[in-house]
């Protein structure tokens, strides 16, 4: 019996060779080429944005910094883009109504969601991996005054900042409160640190097994790694580029991993 290996092999053999898509084997040239440069990349560690999900050191440190948030009913992440979506997406892996992310400056929505803040029995994670975004400082200067206007002392331990530098603007500010302040990867972008600890850190919080997020993450770049299939269909695509479709929808309509 061949295994589904071989099969794969012989099915996009003999798909490549059918004579009216002879043309398509040049673009997988192109790919297969691209392919095996960013594969020797990977082996190497040289994205750390992919490598990461092939350690679980880092882990204990995140579950050290997520104890810091027990005893408190709420804990709401500060930021956007990149430093909350992926975060969130993992959270939703779990029903519960513990983590709450503000990703808005806009007044009424942010009026609202502090209204429902008991700020005595929350915590804060403020995330930016730059330092200097704008709707996170303006998040945080926010939160910061209304625990001023309740007169709460040592509110400093109710914060963790995850920036990148101490020296920028969100470092500066968690310096000048005397918070926390953890280390966001210098070399992962925020939209692609869904598997460090901006995205874990509130997966943790929120009980979902990340060691098993990080696996499951990394059986699928194993599967980059050897299987060509996705080199057939990233030809497709460049084919379709070269006719002028410039456009790749994806409608998945959900909003969760249900």
């Amino acid at each position: 019996m061949k295994s589904k290996n071989s099969n794969n092999k012989l099915h996009k053999q003999n798909f490549l060779n059918t004579p009216e898509r002879l043309e398509l084997k040049k673009y997988f040239d192109i790919c297969h080429i691209s392919a095996q440069k960013l594969r020797k990349q990977i082996k190497n560690s040289e994205i750390l944005s992919l490598n990461i999900v092939q350690q679980n050191d880092d882990l204990k440190e995140f579950k050290k910094l997520a104890k810091l948030s027990e005893g408190y009913k709420k804990v709401i992440i500060l930021g956007v883009g990149g430093s909350s979506l992926g975060g969130k997406t993992l959270c939703s892996l779990k029903f519960q109504n513990r983590i709450e992310f503000i990703e808005s400056i806009d007044p009424v929505t942010i009026n609202n969601q502090i209204k429902n803040i008991d700020f005595e029995n929350a915590f804060f994670i403020v995330i930016s991996k730059s330092g200097e975004t704008i709707e996170t400082i303006c998040q945080t200067l926010i939160i910061i005054e209304q625990f001023k206007l309740r007169k709460i002392k040592n509110f400093a331990q109710q914060f963790i900042f995850i920036t990148e530098s101490k020296n920028n603007s969100i470092g500066k500010i968690a310096q000048k409160i005397n918070a926390k302040i953890a280390s966001h990867p210098t070399k992962i972008g925020g939209r692609y640190s869904c598997f460090s600890i901006v995205g874990l850190l509130p997966s943790i919080i929120a009980g979902v097994n990340v060691s098993d997020i990080r696996d499951g993450a990394n059986l699928m770049l194993e599967n980059f790694l050897r299987d060509d299939e996705i080199i057939l269909s990233s030809a497709v695509q460049l084919k379709l580029y070269d006719q002028g479709y410039i456009n790749n929808v994806i409608m998945p309509y959900i909003d969760d991993f249900k």
